[in-house]
């Protein structure tokens, strides 16, 4: 890999469930995550994107954006809604998506690959 792309020039992103990061204190790696996130750096890794939370947030942090993702469905509120990520090579876009498929943009992420 080099500046963030594999040899076949693919950018590289993590998705997992559980953040890495807690939000609630300054972006620190939670106890048990820091070996996690020092995998990161060396791999070139250019985003990491978790739920979880339930909440919404983005930090950079030793050059890897990492998003936490609000609900991406709202199924179990009875309410059939879902957030769709649009991920492009400078940015990415949130947008809320109601039962009958319009589509609401809520928030955009620009990105510096």
């Amino acid at each position: 890999m080099v500046g963030g792309r594999t040899k076949e020039g693919k950018t590289e992103i993590v998705f997992a469930h559980r953040p890495l990061l807690n939000y609630q204190d300054q972006f620190n790696p939670f106890g048990d995550a820091e070996q996690l996130v020092s995998l990161l750096d060396p791999y070139d890794v250019v985003m990491y994107m978790n739920g979880h939370e339930h909440e919404s947030a983005e930090v950079t942090r030793n050059g890897t954006y990492y998003i936490w993702c609000d609900n991406l469905s709202y199924f179990h509120t009875g309410i059939e809604t879902y957030n769709l990520f649009k991920v492009f090579p400078d940015q990415i876009r949130l947008y809320h998506v109601s039962y009958d498929g319009s589509q609401e943009l809520a928030h955009v992420c620009t990105l510096c690959l």
